[in-house]
């Protein structure tokens, strides 16, 4: 089982990279798009960035949903570890994702508060973990 567990870790890690990479490109190309609109200082501006929060999440956890299922096998007792490894990646992701949102609300002067952009995230959180209770009765 420890195998299996170090191989969908090695998949988890893989996909974050890549999709770290995208964000980080997506996040430029907004930024630019806004200065270029002189739109920085606007709640557009947040909404754009929790909006690719959500898809990044959202990406990610389909993944990791993805990769869970070819690992599920009727003869494997425990998929506990498993379900650990995707809750702790998917809190990980989460805490970054709110990490990077609220320097951004701190930075851009704006009507969307700290605990608008908490909820906004808890719900894809939350989102994830439904979709993975869902993926292991199917």
């Amino acid at each position: 089982m420890k195998d299996i567990g170090q191989q969908y870790q090695l998949l988890l890690n893989k996909e974050l990279d890549v999709l770290e990479r995208e964000r980080r490109k997506d996040y430029e190309r907004l930024f630019d798009d806004l200065a270029r609109q002189k739109m920085v200082r606007a709640d557009i501006h947040i909404e754009q960035a929790l909006e690719l929060e959500r898809k990044y999440i959202q990406c990610f956890f389909k993944h990791a949903i993805a990769q869970y299922k070819k690992f599920k096998n009727p003869h494997e007792s425990d998929l506990k570890m498993l379900e650990k490894m995707y809750r702790h990646e998917i809190n990980s992701f989460f805490g970054r994702s709110l990490q990077r949102m609220l320097g951004i609300v701190s930075n851009v002067r704006g009507s969307i508060t700290d605990a608008f952009v908490l909820n906004f995230l808890e719900k894809v959180q939350s989102e994830a973990f439904k979709a993975f209770e869902s993926a292991k009765v199917h």
